[in-house]
């Protein structure tokens, strides 16, 4: 018997969202006028089928591709490793070629190929999250120094942020409803698999590079409010109008988030214990940036969110 297919994907780590459990349940607000929330387990929340289902490329998609990562400022061993990602698709419509070619392509085998391309993305994701288990049990016991110690740890935690900030389904809906009429909305789905591998390989190269002029923080809700997270739990803190302005805020539990900044930027966050007053205005501040739901482990707080009663950060 083969490998066992994973339908329903997270793309949110369900790692992530247990942090906020109790008694194995989460709390779960959709941003819908009305809406009262739920528990449930964090098997159930965002989650999606098929989610990282890899692509079927048009040689049209592979064009635009390849001049993708033509345009990107990296160097040209970085370009052909980038273009690397659009392998396991290629071997996945190459086999039905092939297959085809030989009159051996029955549903038997069209279902193993597409079990492939279901699954790979999947087990791809899991190893990213395997590789970045470790360094966030570092960051939950507030143990940021490796980020200028450690080279290997650093890379892999730009790589593991780069790729939780991206792996997302808002992420996905805006490449595919916010682009230029040189890219209508299905190519944009259709290509956004591979350039979200591809930019999660640029932006966590480009963390970890110029990680001297970035802090690594842990911040703890020193008060009775704790910190939610959301379907989209990496965000800017900044408005991105020049390169380094960016402050990415991930919270990783309620009491703990990690905050990444750069150095020539004025923190939003003075200190690194924070009131109740602060970390409300976080949560808000994901709450407005979320795709569809936040999760907590306070319903009847969640159920606050929605309405700002706080001055922006």
């Amino acid at each position: 018997m083969g490998k066992q297919v994973t339908r329903r994907q997270h793309y949110v780590w369900r790692h992530h969202l247990s942090a906020w459990a109790v008694d194995d349940k989460i709390a779960v607000l959709r941003k819908v006028n009305g809406a009262k929330g739920f528990w449930t387990n964090p098997t159930n929340a965002a989650v999606e089928r098929d989610f990282y289902k890899l692509p079927r490329l048009t040689s049209e998609d592979r064009d635009f591709i390849q001049r993708f990562v033509a345009s990107l400022s990296i160097p040209d061993d970085m370009k052909e490793f980038a273009l690397g990602w659009m392998m396991p698709s290629d071997v996945a419509e190459q086999s039905r070629r092939f297959l085809a070619s030989k009159g051996a392509l029955n549903s038997k085998s069209q279902r193993a190929i597409e079990e492939f391309e279901i699954q790979a993305g999947e087990d791809f994701m899991g190893t990213v999250e395997d590789m970045g288990l470790k360094h966030l049990d570092r960051l939950r016991r507030r143990e940021a120094s490796f980020w200028h110690a450690d080279e290997d740890a650093a890379i892999e935690f730009s790589y593991f942020l780069a790729t939780q900030h991206l792996r997302t389904k808002r992420m996905a809906e805006l490449i595919a409803t916010g682009q230029s009429p040189a890219m209508d909305e299905k190519r944009a789905r259709r290509v956004w698999p591979i350039l979200r591998s591809i930019l999660a390989m640029t932006f966590g190269c480009s963390l970890f590079t110029d990680r001297s002029r970035w802090r690594l923080r842990t911040l703890r809700a020193g008060g009775a409010r704790r910190f939610i997270t959301a379907d989209q739990p990496v965000m800017n803190l900044l408005s991105a109008e020049s390169h380094n302005d960016m402050a990415l805020y991930y919270p990783i539990c309620g009491t703990l988030a990690v905050l990444l900044e750069h150095n020539e930027n004025i923190s939003l966050v003075d200190n690194d214990e924070l009131d109740d007053p602060l970390v409300a205005r976080l949560n808000q501040k994901l709450y407005d940036y979320a795709h569809e739901q936040v999760f907590g482990s306070d319903l009847e707080y969640l159920r606050t969110l929605g309405v700002p009663s706080s001055p922006s950060l």
